[in-house]
């Protein structure tokens, strides 16, 4: 009776558990606090459907940190790993009253290529749960695959604040990091998302991080919250005291990387300089070796673009932050030392873009004279070409006009045969025919009528501005070519 009794209990618990997140499978269409004016609830249901592929995958792997305040005054912090759907549907099932002061939700991926460890609809049972706004969904929708870099400026910052005072926040930021895997390329492009809801009634803070890899550096640093230190319980009473200060924990841990980055790529840029400013155009391989280098650099200009683009992309969010009232972002937790560094960065980006189109437009000038060089030993090789082929026409056309000279003579001759000529075996000497001039006659007209039409067949194919006769070997060999 009593495991009877276990087991109904079970069931009851569970059904409780699930009315907490009823209308999962359409999120966010039965959010109750979805204005259809501003938000298109259909299309963010098909977005998370098509995109579950890419997003999602059938491993469980979620953890959170839960920041409690105690009656007595203690802050204590908690770490959980849910691998398992009864854990995540206990950890869901939770009712208002029996949440903690601050929830952080920690989700990520293997690498910044593959999916999310968290199947499709516990991530849709979770955003229901927890009414989390669908300005949440750009950010959610980046991840998946490598950061875009078509998106670059896009920090997808969404502020929200209710009527009862509470503020909905979502952004991504981009930022370097050294992967330590090639010496090619040392540093990976990663973005981390992020969505916060702040509730005065009740007094809850809801955080989800999206993180590139497991155990990043943010996800490391508010594990180590639950240390018993004194360090650790100095910054749980300052989180507890504004958990807007938690977003600061995110910009201190990677903005500074940009700062290693630019003095990586810079060494890459020198070694290119270098070699550009001491190229020779002399060289066999300069050609080559001018070509490849413009490729490099054109490749480091587009990562610079696109890093500015991210830098900038990652100011609006603090600026944005920065107008949030209730963050009370002033004194020892001022976003100013972000915002200026990231100026900094700016600016650096700025010096060396400029330092690469400089170089690129000394590669492009030294190939642009060289080809020069290239064009004008063509051209001095096609005149000597030229002119020999003038010579070799000039003597071509004399050779033609001696042709046509004799070819009547041939032609009569072959006609009268050798009745003309006869040897006298008396005199031993050769006697020419009394009808001699006959052949004379003959040939004579002939030849003329020759000259005559190869006359007018000149004149019949030059242009009509150019009805001159031709002179000189040069009009000589034109006239034998339209022949």
């Amino acid at each position: 009776m009593s495991i009877a009794l276990q087991n109904l209990t079970q069931l009851d618990k569970s059904h409780q558990d699930q009315q907490e997140y009823l209308g999962w499978e359409h999120y966010p269409i039965d959010l109750p606090h979805v204005n259809p004016i501003t938000t298109s609830a259909r299309v963010c249901d098909d977005l998370l459907t098509s995109l579950s592929s890419k997003l999602f995958c059938d491993e469980l792997k979620v953890r959170t940190i839960d920041i409690i305040e105690t009656n007595n005054g203690d802050i204590q912090c908690k770490t959980s790993l849910h691998t398992e759907a009864n854990s995540m549907a206990t950890m869901l099932g939770q009712k208002n009253t029996e949440l903690p002061r601050i929830r952080i939700i920690s989700l990520h991926s293997g690498n910044s290529k593959l999916p999310l460890r968290i199947p499709e609809s516990w991530m849709r049972k979770t955003m229901t749960r927890y009414r989390v706004d669908p300005t949440f969904l750009p950010v959610l929708f980046s991840f998946g695959a490598e950061p875009n870099l078509a998106e670059s400026g896009a920090s997808n910052i969404a502020s929200i604040s209710a009527e009862d005072l509470s503020r909905k926040l979502s952004y991504q930021i981009r930022y370097t990091e050294e992967n330590k895997r090639s010496s090619v390329r040392p540093w990976s492009l990663r973005q981390t998302g992020v969505y916060h809801h702040h509730s005065l009634n009740p007094q809850f803070d809801l955080f989800i991080f999206i993180h590139p890899k497991e155990d990043s550096l943010v996800e490391e640093s508010l594990m180590s919250l639950s240390e018993s230190t004194a360090a650790s319980q100095a910054s749980l009473k300052a989180i507890c005291e504004n958990p807007f200060r938690i977003h600061m924990l995110l910009f201190s841990s990677y903005l500074d990387n940009w700062r290693w980055y630019f003095r990586y790529l810079d060494e890459e840029f020198e070694g290119m300089n270098d070699e550009a400013l001491t190229l020779d155009l002399k060289t066999t391989a300069a050609a080559s070796l001018s070509f490849d280098k413009v490729q490099s650099l054109r490749d480091l200009h587009d990562r610079a673009i696109s890093l500015t683009a991210h830098c900038k992309g990652t100011k609006s969010v603090l600026l944005a932050l920065e107008e949030v009232e209730e963050a009370n972002f002033k004194g020892a937790y001022t976003l100013q030392p972000f915002q200026s560094l990231l100026s900094g960065h700016n600016e650096s980006l700025e010096v060396l873009g400029n330092r690469i189109r400089n170089a690129i437009d000394l590669l492009a000038y030294a190939l642009d004279l060289q080809n020069q060089e290239t064009a004008a030993k063509i051209n001095d090789h096609i005149s000597e070409l030229t002119e020999e082929t003038t010579d070799h026409s000039a003597t071509v056309t004399w050779i033609t006009l001696l042709t046509l000279f004799y070819l009547p003579g041939s032609f009569v001759s072959t006609l009268y045969g050798m009745n003309f000529f006869y040897f006298n075996p008396r005199t031993s000497k050769l006697v020419i025919a009394k009808d001699f001039w006959i052949f004379v006659v003959t040939w004579l007209p002939l030849a003329l009528l020759t000259f005559l039409g190869y006359g007018a067949l000149v004149l019949r194919h030059r242009p009509r501005n150019k009805l001159s006769w031709p002179r000189h070997g040069k009009a000589l060999s034109r006239v034998s070519r339209n022949v």
